[in-house]
């Protein structure tokens, strides 16, 4: 405890106290972040619903999910609906605006996480099924449950966390929080004790999860924490609680339940699995000092003239790269210190 607490501590002075000036001109792109709806067709994407066809490939000519001035529209329809990443994805963080249409009930949605899309694509999964393997983060709106993690049935996945006692509540272990996963295997559901900070109907939320493959996640609405969990496992049989491995990959989906939804700036920023850097963020020099100094460079890839600054952060990164390797390495390590079980 004592050692994690240290490393902890050395990523806030590595986080903020580097001194060194950022480049000023890098845009969104240059940071990593990347569409994955390209605001013109649905390339990329598969349907998966609770009705038949189970699966939709050919999403030029469907209407369940429409293309709306750059935006994501669904109408109202009856049963559950994923529109579908068909590439899986496992470190990462992915954001997204939704807006409601008009009152017609609760408003339901969600975004879902680590889909497995061999199953899905491979009709494997039972007719019915609401999804395949995977965790939903919840948008039932005017709940306790706005990004909070439902696991779909069929083998998991068990979510680990921590919450008030003797209910599904997440509540962080500083503020009595207490040790939970989703058994017995019908428990599948986790809510939260943080205020909803949904904004008025007719507005857009914002919402973002970061997603550590299986180790850990964190999602926020409207730059609210709403709940954290880690050690996303799988049973290996689905008759048998163990043994369980890890399950941290899969496809990411918005969902359609029964009500008209619309999505916009829907982005990922994928992130090494060992640094925690951007992998798409743009590469260049970053020391202000160099002659082909790239203002718009995010991490420096050792072409500087001069490696001054370069050596002092040490390898071979910029501050700003550094400063982001340990934002997630500092996430990670504070909610496992403060948050999980000792």
């Amino acid at each position: 405890m004592r050692n994690r607490i240290i490393i902890a501590l050395g990523l806030i002075v590595l986080t903020f106290g580097t001194g060194f000036s950022q480049p000023t001109s890098a845009t969104k792109t240059d940071s990593g972040w990347v569409a994955l709806f390209n605001g013109v067709n649905f390339n990329g994407f598969y349907i998966f619903s609770s009705v038949a066809p189970q699966v939709t490939n050919n999403l030029a000519t469907q209407t369940i999910f429409q293309v709306d001035s750059g935006r994501i529209h669904s109408p109202r329809l009856a049963g559950e609906f994923h529109l579908v990443t068909t590439r899986e994805y496992s470190f990462y963080k992915v954001r997204l605006d939704y807006r409601w249409g008009p009152i017609t009930g609760s408003q339901n949605a969600g975004m879902v996480i680590h889909i497995d899309n061999a199953s899905a694509l491979a009709g494997a999964v039972p007719v019915g099924t609401l999804r395949p393997k995977s965790i939903e983060v919840q948008m039932l709106r005017l709940t306790n449950q706005p990004f909070t993690l439902w696991s779909s049935t069929q083998l998991g996945p068990y979510i680990n966390t921590t919450v008030q006692t003797g209910t599904q509540n997440y509540l962080p272990a500083s503020s009595g929080g207490v040790p939970w996963t989703n058994d017995p295997w019908g428990l599948r559901t986790l809510f939260t004790t943080v205020a909803n900070p949904e904004v008025a109907l007719g507005q857009w939320n914002h919402g973002e999860a970061n997603v550590y493959g299986a180790d850990s996640g964190s999602f926020f609405l409207n730059g609210v924490l709403r709940t954290r969990a880690w050690n996303f496992q799988v049973r290996v049989n689905i008759a048998n609680p163990t043994p369980r491995v890890a399950y941290g990959k899969g496809g990411i989906g918005i969902q359609q339940e029964d009500n008209e939804i619309w999505y916009r700036n829907y982005e990922i920023m994928e992130i090494d699995s060992n640094t925690f850097i951007p992998i798409n963020a743009r590469r260049g020099c970053t020391n202000r000092t160099a002659a082909n100094y790239d203002p718009r460079a995010v991490v420096d890839n050792g072409s500087c003239s001069s490696t001054a600054i370069n050596a002092a952060i040490g390898k071979g990164h910029s501050s700003s790269s550094m400063m982001e390797l340990g934002r997630h390495k500092l996430e990670i390590l504070l909610g496992r210190i403060f948050h999980a079980p000792h």
